[in-house]
């Protein structure tokens, strides 16, 4: 064999050998030069948060502070110090037209938050008739997660999920578990007078 040719076939022998050793193929795991901590998920055991009008279902994990602004309005702060992620809720108690308003309004402020990302949401209604929605916008790095809750005769529950440090990729598994807290608490929603 002449030697242009052997060198060649050696050549694309190596190159060969290189890209099957590169492809990642196997069961062999190949750490990225840079990972992401994996966070402790907090366990799905729920309470009910007291001395507000609704019955609200918040993580056993979290620690709440309810604040009230006025007769009517409450603050909600749901603080999941391991995610460095805050929910805060406004509790309003209203009724008629400015309920409606007040909904329309809360639809309108997640639309200008959420941009033009994709978003998936869920819409549901609780046994006691409480009908929720849920908005998920995984590329939403700060406020990945808006919620709006009503009864349609004389509350609103809303607000959004705040992630202190934004990293869309590093936040995914506590986005995750901050909506199924969510969807749990809207499923279980209940004015406190029924």
């Amino acid at each position: 064999m002449k030697p242009v040719v052997l060198a060649r076939l050696l050549s694309a022998a190596a190159l060969a050998y290189a890209s099957m050793s590169c492809s990642g193929g196997g069961d062999t795991a190949v750490p990225r030069r840079d990972a992401y901590p994996r966070v402790q998920l907090y366990d799905t055991v729920y309470v009910n948060l007291a001395d507000i009008p609704v019955t609200l279902a918040v993580n056993s994990g979290a620690t709440a502070r309810v604040e009230e602004k006025s007769p009517s309005t409450s603050w909600i702060n749901i603080d999941y110090p391991r995610y460095g992620a805050v929910v805060r809720l406004t509790l309003q108690q209203l009724s008629g037209d400015s309920l409606l308003r007040a909904v329309d309004n809360r639809f309108q402020r997640a639309s200008l938050d959420i941009g033009g990302n994709t978003t998936e949401v869920t819409e549901l209604t609780s046994p006691a008739g409480v009908s929720a929605t849920l908005m998920l916008t995984p590329s939403a790095a700060v406020t990945p997660i808006h919620f709006i809750a009503t009864d349609s005769a004389g509350f609103i529950l809303s607000g959004a999920a705040e992630f202190k440090h934004p990293g869309i990729e590093a936040n995914a598994p506590a986005v995750a578990a901050i909506h199924a807290d969510l969807l749990r608490a809207a499923k279980t929603l209940t004015p406190s007078s029924r």
